[in-house]
């Protein structure tokens, strides 16, 4: 399990990464940092990934950045991510995230239990296993 932290999207909107209000629901979290190239060459991807998840229904995806927000406002502009954007609110956050290497891919249940993580670039097999983790929830 995670720890549950409750925080503001860059946009504003209030968010609680590792808890959700329904037993189904799913977080799919996109750990980055705006000087990865391996984070840059995978925001297609992402922006792939996070609609699909999106219509399903059931799923939140986020994107934490492990840099502060001033600097992520200007990624997320340059890089014109569509989906919610925060910083962790505090620096031991990360260390309990395990948020060293990135680019990270983690899918959370509604109590904030790690059905999958994956630190590195998504291939097919590690897109199967993500939608596989949300997926369930949707069989409940």
């Amino acid at each position: 399990m995670v720890p549950t932290f409750r925080t503001a999207t860059l946009a504003g909107d209030s968010v609680t990464v590792g808890e959700l209000p329904d037993s189904a629901a799913r977080q799919v979290l996109f750990v980055f940092n705006t000087t990865c190239p391996y984070c840059r060459d995978i925001v297609p991807l992402w922006h792939q990934m996070a609609d699909s998840l999106n219509r399903l229904g059931r799923v939140q995806v986020l994107a934490i950045s492990l840099h502060p927000a001033d600097t992520t406002q200007h990624y997320v502009a340059d890089h014109g991510l569509r989906y919610p954007v925060l910083t962790f609110p505090r620096p031991k956050l990360v260390r309990l995230y395990r948020a060293v290497a990135v680019p990270q891919t983690v899918v959370l249940d509604w109590t904030g239990t790690v059905l999958y993580a994956k630190t590195g670039t998504l291939d097919s097999a590690s897109l199967d296993s993500v939608y596989a983790a949300v997926s369930d929830s949707s069989e409940r």
